[in-house]
């Protein structure tokens, strides 16, 4: 079957052989482009982001790539810390528009500058060991799973989670295994807090995860079931990346409800399993928009849910 074509536009590390080479293979189809309407910036972390600006544009790269390799990306980008979106790029040889591009960026909260003020703080070797390190973490092919930690908040704390309309939470894991090895896991997942029929709720969506624990494993962790099975000993912290919200509701509550896709490219029909607290959606294909498969977990769930 021939796959279909998907475009990204890169402004970042991604632009530089090392990395696009590593990820798209070294014959990947590649031009350099630009994208009208945005300027590039730069966070005091050396963050680099993009903000629109209709007096503005960004040079960059566009790449013609597949599906897996944009789910590759989102991982390395940890998606939902740096979202893509579609935009119109101009190619730079021809004056040609290609629609419907992929740009990844982050929503910046605190300090920053356009990148040609501070361009120094950029320093491509800074990303070259996690590189290296996200790259060997690849090469064992796992399947795709997105997870939802659902919540149900109090009135009183629903009042002040509410008046956060987004930001995204780093779940951190730490397991301590017998022979006192920490192993550390970061969960990158989007703040979404939402009414269903008059109820409130708040989640933490994480997309494309390529995990050795599917959501059973974050059920019985996160409620301190079989944890003999993981490590004598585990932690679990809250970050908020962005520095706008207390995270001390996580930290006093659990979950109510552990969601999750999972990906199965062998499974004949895409199916679902709910027992207690756990819904799993076995899906053939993963959707290319993660919000829409967002949306129809919670959507299946919840009618499910009602029976």
């Amino acid at each position: 079957m021939k796959q279909e074509k998907i475009y990204l536009f890169a402004y970042d590390e991604l632009e530089h052989l090392d990395f696009f080479g590593k990820l798209f293979g070294l014959g990947v189809i590649n031009k350099s482009a630009r994208l009208n309407g945005f300027i590039k910036c730069i966070n005091p972390s050396s963050e680099v982001f993009i903000k629109k600006d209709k007096n503005s544009f960004v040079k960059g790269t566009l790449f013609e790539i597949t599906k897996e390799q944009l789910f590759l990306v989102d991982k390395w980008k940890l998606l939902p810390k740096y979202d893509r979106f579609p935009v119109n790029i101009l190619l730079e040889d021809n004056n040609s528009i290609v629609e419907d591009a992929f740009v990844y960026s982050k929503i910046e909260f605190g300090e920053f500058e356009p990148f040609e003020n501070k361009k120094e703080l950029f320093n491509i070797n800074n990303y070259r060991e996690s590189f290296n390190y996200f790259l060997d973490s690849q090469k064992q092919k796992l399947q795709n799973f997105d997870f939802v930690f659902l919540y149900k908040p109090s009135k009183k704390d629903w009042e002040y989670l509410s008046q956060i309309k987004t930001t995204n939470i780093f779940i951190k894991l730490t397991i301590d295994n017998d022979k006192n090895i920490y192993n550390t896991t970061y969960i990158s997942t989007a703040f979404c807090p939402f009414v269903d029929k008059g109820q409130p709720y708040i989640a933490l969506a994480a997309f494309n995860r390529s995990d050795s624990f599917n959501v059973i494993s974050y059920y019985e962790i996160f409620n301190n079931i079989n944890i003999n099975d993981y490590g004598k000993n585990i932690k679990i912290e809250f970050i908020d990346v962005n520095k706008i919200m207390d995270t001390a509701f996580f930290d006093k509550e659990k979950p109510v409800f552990f969601l999750s896709n999972r990906e199965d490219k062998t499974t004949e029909q895409n199916k679902y399993a709910f027992k207690e607290n756990v819904f799993e959606y076995v899906l053939k294909d993963f959707d290319i928009n993660h919000w829409s498969r967002f949306n129809n977990l919670l959507g299946l769930f919840f009618e499910v849910n009602k029976k």
